[in-house]
């Protein structure tokens, strides 16, 4: 499974018309976004009343689009619920699906009440989803592996499953089939270490390891103007190098040979962007809000799938692309996406979006089935393509090296290719 390319959503469930502009991150309702290939969904929750939770994106509640009329608190058990029911479709029965739930009441590790009960809210309500469906069952499984199972964890063993990464307390001490709950990234919640950071690593409990713990996640996640970059807040260039950093380690660390491999864990790299400033002199008292999560997704989307047609292409026009001695086709590992396709093409900008959007998708399974090539990087640790700003807009030019000095390869797409405008926020 680590081994694989995956293509996934941040934040899956903040869907246009049920949030706010500035934490509206998806077109698509989840069953859309499986249909269209997404394969990882990363949803949000908080307790809500005496049993219940709610999905939320940060501060937010997410309304529930899935409510007729659309209204109230969108809840985790209708995300179960939808999931399962698509899953449980003869057509989807051997597919896998991976969630990440993370615990939004608490945001530092170790800060929960005495009475913290996410983690029996979660058991519970899965186990209700569980009990109704006819065929679907993957709770039980979720209870019988251990970290190391999840890392050396095959697609058919995973098949018909739905795959738990826990982000969030589990107290209990695993007794008698109950080995955990999930794949255990509880560290995930040290927000001083791992929050808007380009590259950092988790471990999980391990009873196989002298440390007791073992690395599982690898990932990017870079994406505020609190990033203190070299030119002084958060680029388009900035993003763009992170993500080319962790692409250039998922696609080492699961092609080449046993004893080269850096890191034997899954990979993840996150495209989103929350706030970017249009030049090196705003800050953040100024207009934090100028750019929405959709702005930003559609000047990202086409410098990755730029950058992955490279990767994939037999004969690539950018240079220094190898794929020497790789064991295997090369994986990207897990790429998460903002602003998944809407398959009826109705909402304002879907055009302007969709270019750049649904074919990363497929671009992304792609690396399963075919060879591809990576970029160098030298023993000082360089790589040898780079993004470097334009100006003072926030695009971005990929650069290569060749003979001593930087080429620019292409530019990025500029404000003159997005006519539409952005709408002010809204109460």
């Amino acid at each position: 499974m680590k081994d694989l390319s995956i293509p996934g959503t941040h934040d899956s469930c903040s869907r246009l018309d049920a949030c706010k502009p500035i934490s509206t991150t998806q077109y698509a309702t989840l069953e859309q976004q499986l249909d269209a290939g997404v394969r990882f969904l990363d949803v949000r929750i908080k307790t809500d009343g005496p049993q219940g939770l709610k999905v939320v994106h940060g501060i937010e509640d997410v309304g529930d689009y899935y409510a007729h009329p659309a209204g109230g608190r969108l809840s985790f058990k209708t995300v179960l619920t939808r999931i399962y029911d698509w899953m449980n479709k003869p057509e989807h029965r051997d597919e896998c699906v991976i969630m990440k739930v993370v615990d939004c009441d608490h945001t530092n590790l170790d800060t929960e009440p005495a009475d913290y009960d996410t983690h029996t809210r979660v058991h519970d309500i899965w186990k209700s989803v569980d009990d109704a469906s006819v065929e679907r069952k993957s709770l039980d499984f979720n209870t019988r592996h251990t970290a190391e199972d999840f890392l050396r964890m095959t697609l058919a063993q995973a098949k018909g499953k739905l795959l738990l990464w826990r982000v969030f307390k589990d107290p209990e001490v695993p007794h008698g089939a109950r080995k955990a709950f999930g794949l255990d990234l509880y560290q995930l919640k040290d927000e001083a270490r791992f929050d808007n950071n380009p590259y950092f690593g988790i471990t999980s409990p391990s009873s196989s390891t002298r440390s007791g713990r073992i690395s599982t996640l690898h990932a990017q996640s870079l994406y505020t103007w609190k990033y203190s970059g070299p030119h002084k807040t958060l680029t388009y260039a900035d993003k763009m190098n992170a993500v080319r950093h962790l692409l250039y380690d998922a696609w080492h660390d699961h092609t080449g040979a046993a004893g080269t491999r850096r890191f034997d864990s899954y990979r993840v790299n996150e495209l989103n962007i929350a706030a970017i400033y249009q030049s090196s002199s705003d800050r953040q008292d100024v207009d934090s809000l100028r750019y929405y999560p959709i702005t930003n997704a559609t000047h990202i989307n086409p410098l990755v799938g730029a950058l992955l047609d490279q990767l994939l292409a037999p004969e690539p026009t950018l240079p220094t692309l190898s794929n020497v001695n790789a064991q295997g086709h090369g994986s990207v590992g897990i790429i998460l996406f903002d602003w998944a396709e809407d398959p009826a093409g109705t909402r304002r900008d879907f055009e302007q979006t969709r270019l750049f959007t649904e074919p990363l998708y497929k671009k992304v399974i792609l690396f399963n089935f075919k060879p591809s090539k990576m970029f160098a990087r030298d023993n000082q640790g360089v790589e040898s393509i780079r993004y470097q700003p334009m100006g003072d807009a926030p695009y971005a030019a990929l650069q290569y090296h060749d003979k001593g000095s930087w080429h620019t390869l292409e530019r990025a797409l500029g404000p003159s290719s997005f006519p539409f405008e952005i709408p002010p926020i809204t109460a």
